[in-house]
């Protein structure tokens, strides 16, 4: 164990699992070794049929390759340049059996998991190889061991990029790796790396996403939803099963009193909320379950959190606080939820020294009060944490038989939120909204009109040009009133203002101008030449739906020249893009033999990936026939 490690893992833990270290071996061609795996699982059909991901896998090994080489010329004349030593560290191993637990039991309920599982293994392979050339890079000796393993399993639990973009998920990882040995500082007299390595990446690319609203070039959002296994399940115990394995890491490392702290000033704070206005913060849960498991495992890592009891407390308390906190910073902004579990952990690990002074202090107080006025000595570190694993217990219980948690939640049911707008409580109205034009977009009609009657008689949720581009939208998907809402609105004023917003790159804008064209509203009769454009633009900005549309165009020859290559193209960005329908679509059409396109493992490609989008009725291959 290295004199940080040593630092880092609470007293005892040692003990428990013990560290097994072997002596510095030559591996001189160990990085070949790793090198060559991943290219070999380039050939994988998951990665070989997609367009782009055999390019990117190829380059990854190509950097590698020129990498290992540079290396080897600059230090073949020195023995011990490639030395490693086998390295097993319980935190590693432990850690990564409890990751890959969450996966298996996710991946009976999504189907994505087992679709994206080579991707998984290849990133866990660059990792190694990464890690190796990194040390040797720096003249150091590799520690070989289980250590990338939580790193891949924690990063890819919270953003994973989607295949069009997946070159940026190397980024990701190459950028962890770079920080946990370059970012570090002095901390009770050794040099230890600052972050966590999966927290200060997961930080660095939510920023850059949000910035440049590239959020949907990620499964950030689904990751966050289907970790909810009850959606698809009503039966399935996502909650009970994640403290379930959470007690191996709270037994075993003694983080028990960050995870305890944090889910206890959610449960208070969301709690007070709720007192004081009658609904509820996170909507429809009182810890969403993709915090709960951020709460388990992006926090608790010994190396990057306070050392004493007291500071473990209060890195709890804080990172509770500041998810509740981001959550409302970034509903009011409009940005996506799923971040708010990811931001504010760095800041944590950055506070560490002081939360380590400021648990001392609480220390030195409680153990002056206990002296004073109970006598009694001090328990062991292990005693404690046994304490504070039966509170933790008292606590989880206390919330799960209340219904804080894995219930059915008030905030499910539209219901509430009806009475909650009525009576005019915070976000009521607007949490109305969102779960109405979720409905809507379902195919609800119903909930269409009764979305248009809040715009209507809210109109300070959304500006008028906002609800014409709503009332459009819900016109495409058969919404007949909001058709006739929007044919009313569309003046030579709201023309303009929707030109302008598509000008600027709404995408939204774009489309529902597209449709109004097909659906004969803008001009007075149809005109698909005219939709045509605006629906390319549509997909430029990003609308998968809108690309979508456009293979429909150029596979059925719609105000366009049929042109079965053009309309694949198209389809092929949609279903990049999530957008379902054009990846069944495309799993149609490899399988016709009467198209020149056929090809039975493509159309065997797009179905899996139309089953792990959601289209259970393709995840059954004889279901294709």
């Amino acid at each position: 164990m290295t004199d940080a490690e040593r630092m880092s893992a609470p007293a005892g833990s040692a003990s428990l699992i013990p560290m097994v270290e072997g002596t510095p071996r030559r591996g001189a061609f160990l990085p070949v070794l790793f090198i060559g795996v991943l290219a070999a699982l380039t050939a994988a059909p998951r990665i070989a049929l997609h367009d782009t991901l055999p390019i990117v896998h190829l380059a990854v090994v190509g950097v590698l390759a020129v990498w290992y080489l540079a290396l080897y010329v600059r230090d073949r004349a020195n023995p011990r340049a490639f030395n490693f030593r086998v390295r097993l560290a319980a935190p590693h191993y432990v850690q990564a059996c409890l990751h890959l637990s969450i996966y298996i039991f996710w991946g009976f309920y999504w189907a994505l998991v087992a679709h994206n599982a080579v991707l998984l293994v290849a990133q866990i392979v660059f990792a190694f190889a990464f890690e190796g050339l990194l040390a040797w890079s720096r003249r150091k000796e590799w520690r070989l061991g289980f250590g990338p393993l939580p790193i891949i399993f924690s990063t890819n639990l919270f953003l994973t990029f989607k295949d069009d973009w997946f070159v940026y998920q190397f980024v990701l990882i190459a950028v962890g790796f770079l920080a946990k040995e370059f970012i570090v500082w002095q901390r009770d007299g050794v040099r230890t790396h600052i972050f966590n390595p999966s927290a200060f990446t997961l930080f660095l690319f939510a920023v850059v996403l949000i910035a440049f609203g590239q959020t949907d070039t990620t499964w950030v959002s689904q990751l966050s939803a289907t970790l909810d296994t009850r959606l698809v399940d009503p039966d399935s115990r996502p909650y009970l099963f994640l403290f379930a394995i959470g007690l191996v890491a709270q037994f075993l490392f003694r983080v028990t009193l960050v995870t305890l702290a944090s889910a206890g000033m959610l449960f208070l704070l969301a709690s007070v909320y709720s007192a004081m206005t009658g609904t509820y913060w996170f909507v429809d849960t009182g810890i969403p379950v993709a915090v709960f498991l951020g709460l388990h495992l992006l926090i608790t890592d010994p190396a990057t959190s306070p050392r004493n009891g007291w500071g473990r407390f209060l890195f709890g308390v804080f990172y509770g606080a500041g998810v509740f906190a981001l959550y409302g910073l970034l509903d009011f902004f409009g940005e996506p939820l799923a971040y708010d579990k990811l931001l504010f952990v760095p800041v944590l690990n950055l506070l560490v020294i002081p939360l380590d002074h400021a648990g001392a202090f609480l220390a030195r107080k409680f153990t002056a009060l206990r002296e004073r006025f109970v006598g009694f000595e001090a328990a062991s570190a292990i005693k404690w944490n046994l304490v504070h694993m039966a509170a933790w217990i008292a606590i989880f219980a206390w919330m799960y038989f209340g219904e804080f948690i894995e219930s059915d939640h008030p905030g499910r049911h539209l219901e509430h939120w009806q009475t909650s707008c009525a009576e005019d409580r915070p976000s009521g109205c607007s949490n109305l909204a969102e779960t109405l034009r979720a409905r809507c977009t379902q195919g609800a009609a119903n909930r269409c009109d009764e979305l248009s009657a809040l715009y209507e008689r809210r109109p300070d949720l959304a500006t008028p040009v906002e609800t014409q581009v709503w009332y459009g939208f819900a016109c495409d998907v058969g919404a007949r009133r909001e058709c006739d809402r929007y044919r009313q609105n569309l003046t030579n004023t709201m023309r303009e203002e929707l030109e302008s917003q598509c000008d600027s790159g709404d995408a939204m804008s774009c489309y529902v101008i597209g449709s109004g064209h097909f659906k004969g509203i803008h001009g007075g009769r149809r005109d698909p030449a005219a939709a045509h454009g605006y629906i390319l633009r549509g997909c430029e900005l990003g609308m998968g739906k809108s690309c979508a549309v456009a293979g429909m165009m150029y596979q059925f020859g719609i105000a366009v020249g049929e042109d079965l290559d053009e309309a694949v193209a198209y389809h092929k960005v949609a279903c990049g893009r999530s957008f379902t329908p054009s990846c069944a679509t495309l799993a149609e059409l490899y399988r016709d033999p009467n198209t020149p396109l056929a090809d039975a493992a493509l159309a065997d490609w797009y179905r899996a990936k139309a089953c792990a989008l959601g289209a259970a009725p393709l995840c059954n291959p004889a279901g294709t026939d």
